[in-house]
């Protein structure tokens, strides 16, 4: 059900009947009912100040200026389904709501990611769990735009466990996220980062060559948050590679994924030596 009809669908409640008038981020697509930080169950209770925000964990009233005194609606213990919207021009990650929990049925999430000029997108996805179905039923596709027939970087609608890492195939990427009724899975939360384009050939050779994938150790860095940090700081500005330290770089990463790196960064910025 759209949010629209959502909003009409809304019963006009002889206590509450201004409800219709809650923010739209209020109301529940899926079912229809009107719910906060977290995506819960609700209870109507006497009135008392609506804040603005409630710490993590605790009751939460919904802000809205058209709810009457004598009512106040509060959510408590639900998922998070809040998701999407426009991300972050240099690094950011995208993530199915309630991650690393099970994300609800009926989930539909849109981002897009449009980088400042002369800057590419990189994209990690470590691992991404969706129900095994045969008619696809909840899939993750990143494409030039929201259109079918635009150039498709990323498409699934299956689990892997090993890790990838690509480039997007178009200057801008819109993202969505979309999951049936009846389906509820681990998800994703998938880091990307933006580079300056001069470095394409770079970086289309480091995340082409099987080596970066070919070991557990290897798979394991680009599942690790803080070596994902560490790797997009070099993938996104190549010169940096040269300040780590030996010993750093010897404390972060296996030697063979050192000397990969190394090799590649090495002899596309210092080619004559």
């Amino acid at each position: 059900m759209s949010m629209a009809e959502c909003i009409g669908a809304l019963p006009p409640l002889p206590v509450c009947a201004n409800l219709v008038n809650i923010p739209r981020m209020a109301l529940h697509p899926a079912s229809c009912v009107p719910w906060a930080h977290s995506s819960l169950k609700l209870a109507v209770l006497p009135a008392f100040p609506v804040e603005e925000a409630s710490p993590p964990n605790t009751w939460e009233p919904l802000p809205s200026r058209t709810v009457k005194p004598e009512c106040v609606l509060l959510a408590f213990g639900a998922r998070d389904r809040r998701c999407g919207g426009e991300l972050g021009d240099f690094t950011g990650y995208i993530e199915s709501p309630n991650y690393p929990g099970n994300y609800p049925a009926n989930t539909e999430c849109t981002w897009t990611i449009n980088p400042p000029p002369k800057r590419r997108i990189l994209i990690v996805v470590p691992e991404i769990f969706l129900p095994i179905e045969d008619d696809c039923g909840d899939y993750l596709v990143m494409r030039k735009t929201a259109s079918s027939n635009s150039v498709t970087t990323y498409e699934t609608c299956q689990t892997y466990e090993r890790p990838i890492a690509f480039t997007s195939r178009s200057k801008r990427l819109w993202i969505q996220f979309k999951s049936n009724e009846g389906n509820s899975a681990r998800g994703f939360q998938v880091p990307y980062v933006t580079y300056d384009e001069d470095y394409q050939e770079l970086i289309e050779d480091i995340v082409r060559d099987g080596r970066l994938y070919a070991s557990e150790n290897h798979q394991e860095i680009l599942k690790d948050k803080k070596l994902i940090k560490a790797l997009f700081d070099v993938l996104a500005h190549p010169q940096n590679y040269f300040k780590y330290t030996a010993q750093e770089s010897r404390e972060m990463f296996p030697r063979s994924f050192i000397r990969l790196l190394r090799s590649k960064v090495s002899r596309f910025l210092r080619p004559y030596k």
